[in-house]
């Protein structure tokens, strides 16, 4: 397989993708005024899982979990778990969809049709895949950025309303409700970069490759750090029970009665994060089943399964409050054998033996 862009590049996708539709669904808030601990001890966790992943990738000779499934257990079993991780793909996409509509009807469009706003984001995620691994780098190259300054800036205008007391009395979590929040905040969502390994295949991995995905994931989640920080040190109590605490931290900015109603900012970087790994779920999907299905290109599957996967977060949940529960509750549990249990069979069976994965071309 050519390689079609570098590594530097691939980092953009890296971090898009993990802050993703974090930025305003911060993952921890189960552990309360603590939240913003949970996700700095996870970042720190999601260094050694992407740091997992692509030694992983490197070990078979730069290949995706699909490929190396398919390779190292054979066209029987392997197909059958590369097939798991297509469905996990999929899944994984409707979900990043339904929370971007359930935002936007909630808070900014409420008499306008989820569906007719997932329609318009598919539209978005199908031109990007359509045109390849190269048009997806060079978007988020263009528009990560911005999210990175928004999300500094929010930070900065909010200081005004900080109250430190808000995080106090410090350790008053037990260790239990603490460590659920941490596993629900590895799943979601720094471990959920096993996704990431379908880009790969179109990158040149070498050992200094490896660093600078750890150093992206480590950068990651201090910004996912910083805007829990950020919205427990402005909302208080509130940020417990918020659907969304970083908007809702967002719409209370207000220096000399001048700058105002900035939410907006934190809107357009939710879309832009979500965007961006609504598509490399889409991508993963749709290189995926190519293989799968031994396909010469995978164009021509990406406007059926992206029709598919809008249909399918629509149907997901009742409402919000359905797909909050699911997600804190099961979702961490769900995923454990994609992001967990599969990859560390795969990593033990490359280091000692086992079907030898192809070489690409």
């Amino acid at each position: 397989m050519n390689k079609e862009i570098d590594f530097s590049e691939a980092v953009f996708i890296i971090f898009g993708f993990t802050v993703g539709s974090s930025i305003l669904i911060i993952p921890g808030f189960e552990a309360e005024n603590l939240a913003w601990l949970v996700n700095a001890v996870a970042a720190f966790i999601g260094m050694g899982l992407i740091y997992f992943y692509v030694k992983l990738s490197i070990m078979n000779n730069g290949q995706d979990i699909i490929d190396i499934c398919i390779n190292r257990l054979g066209p029987i079993i392997g197909k059958t778990i590369a097939l798991g991780y297509v469905w996990y793909f999929f899944h994984l996409g409707a979900l990043v969809i339904r929370d971007l509509t359930e935002f936007a009807t909630l808070v900014s469009y409420p008499s306008t049709p989820q569906a007719f706003i997932g329609a318009l984001v598919m539209l978005l995620a199908i031109s990007l895949v359509r045109n390849g691994i190269e048009v997806i780098a060079k978007f988020t190259q263009v528009l990560i950025p911005w999210v990175i300054i928004a999300v500094v800036v929010l930070s900065l205008l909010l200081i005004n309303q900080m109250d430190v007391n808000n995080i106090k009395p410090f350790f008053s979590v037990g260790f239990k409700p603490f460590f659920k929040a941490l596993f629900s905040s590895v799943s979601f969502p720094y471990a959920e970069a096993i996704v990431l390994t379908v880009i790969f295949p179109f990158v040149k991995l070498g050992k200094k490759d490896i660093y600078l995905s750890v150093g992206t994931m480590l950068f990651a989640g201090m910004i996912l750090t910083l805007v829990s920080l950020t919205t427990i040190l402005s909302l208080g109590n509130i940020a417990q029970t918020a659907t969304f605490p970083a908007f809702e931290a967002a719409r209370t900015i207000s220096v000399f009665d001048f700058i105002e109603r900035v939410e907006v900012i934190s809107n357009v970087s939710f879309l832009i994060g979500t965007l961006v790994k609504l598509t490399v779920c889409l991508f993963g999907v749709c290189v995926g089943l190519s293989k799968i299905l031994n396909l010469e290109g995978y164009q021509s599957l990406v406007i059926p399964i992206a029709i598919l996967m809008g249909n399918l977060s629509l149907i997901l949940y009742e409402n919000v409050t359905e797909l909050i529960m699911w997600s804190i509750e099961i979702y961490p549990y769900y995923a454990v054998p994609f992001q967990f249990l599969i990859p560390g069979l795969l990593f033990i069976i490359s280091l000692f033996g086992g079907k030898k994965p192809s070489t690409q071309a």
